[in-house]
């Protein structure tokens, strides 16, 4: 069983001691060397998404090497890389084949399911994800059609798998372990090809051989093939974390200082990366944490501390990918009197998984789902 980390957490300029069990630690500081840490691009503040201008809230990070330097202007066909190549020559790039398309996320462009919800309402609360055997369970995300689990526990990455979205999860299997290393935050493309997921060192006192903190994406060939290691994705700060794969793999989402950014997919891969500065609470203990974004990238959940008592599922909504987050609002449905922490949308925008802990100390994580109601003639 791995140790306790004992970590001086340096979060806006306050040093807070915090002891996490391990298991818990999709909140931890993914701390950013001094030397890394965020610059906003030029006077202005304005910064370009996919192309096109996003003012007053985004705030643009210094780059990571080379790569990235024409920005993002996307193009949505030919010559669009996987990432893990790019200035830093990881490997790992899908490619393209024949005709300029990438060989990438077969489905990923399809139409969404119709919703057999009330999309316009609010999730019911949220009941506990039904499980065979019991353990702490944390960072829950699932396949698109919710039979397939893969979730944190104690430092590793599990995967469980059920018959049906109703049915209860009784297979459960080790997949990602290492002694000296906690891997939170799976995350998986609607492919079911690309896992995406943070690593963090057991121990302060870690070996400088270990691999490093940071972003991982491990690839198969086909779903029935298992996941192995990932490969570093060394275009992003040593220390990022708390990571979100949008669906269809054009938008990553994680966690530097304690603050929320977003990456999107261009030619050169995950080059260029952006603070979400209109979600920050402000204030010395607005911790934001674990986004949770929607197959359109126009609303985001995360976690956040910025009431000072416990974590929060709070939500945004923007108009569009390119621009702004409007300020978030509190999902008073989602939360109850501990910590919460958003995981999982389904492609409809009718569940939402999460995991709430038994107490405001961290014990006892568990994972639930919220329903919005159904319509009439479902």
């Amino acid at each position: 069983m791995k140790r306790i980390a004992v970590r001086s957490l340096r979060c806006r300029g306050r040093a807070l001691l915090a002891v996490l069990l391990l298991g818990a630690c999709s909140y931890t500081d993914w701390r950013l060397p001094q030397s890394n840490a965020p610059v906003a691009a030029g006077n202005s503040g304005d910064a370009e998404i996919g192309g096109a201008s996003a003012t007053g809230g985004l705030a643009r990070p210094e780059l990571q090497g080379g790569a990235g330097a024409a920005g993002l202007d996307e193009d949505d066909g030919a010559g669009i890389a996987e990432p893990g190549a790019g200035a830093s020559g990881q490997a790992g790039a899908r490619g393209v084949g024949a005709g300029g398309e990438p060989q990438a996320d077969a489905g990923a462009a399809g139409a969404l399911p119709d919703p057999e919800c009330d999309s316009s309402a609010e999730f019911g609360a949220p009941t506990p994800v039904p499980f065979a055997s019991f353990r702490d369970r944390v960072d829950g995300r699932l396949s698109s059609d919710e039979t397939t689990l893969y979730f944190g526990s104690l430092g590793d990455i599990w995967v469980a798998t059920r018959a049906d979205r109703k049915a209860q999860f009784d297979d459960e299997q080790v997949l990602l372990h290492d002694p000296f290393l906690v891997h939170v935050t799976p995350s998986l493309t609607r492919d079911g090809l690309s896992l995406y997921y943070a690593v963090l060192h057991a121990s302060d006192d870690a070996d400088a051989k270990l691999p490093a903190e940071g972003l991982y994406v491990s690839r198969r060939t086909t779903v029935h093939d298992t996941f192995g290691t990932g490969s570093y994705l060394s275009e992003f700060p040593a220390g990022a974390g708390s990571s979100f794969i949008t669906p269809a793999g054009r938008g990553l989402y994680f966690v530097m200082n304690d603050d929320l950014f977003q990456s999107t997919l261009g030619r050169l891969g995950f080059a260029q990366f952006l603070q979400l500065k209109t979600l920050d609470g402000g204030g010395a203990y607005s911790y934001e944490t674990l986004p949770l974004v929607s197959d359109d990238e126009r609303t985001i959940y995360f976690a956040s501390l910025r009431n000072g008592i416990d974590f929060d599922i709070w939500r945004a909504t923007r108009s569009d990918p390119t621009r702004d987050f409007l300020p978030p609002s509190r999902v008073d449905a989602l939360n109850g009197p501990t910590n919460d922490y958003p995981n999982w949308m389904s492609p409809d925008g009718c569940r939402i998984y999460l995991h709430r802990y038994a107490d405001t100390s961290w014990h006892g994580p568990q994972l639930m789902v919220a329903s919005k109601p159904k319509l009439a003639s479902h």
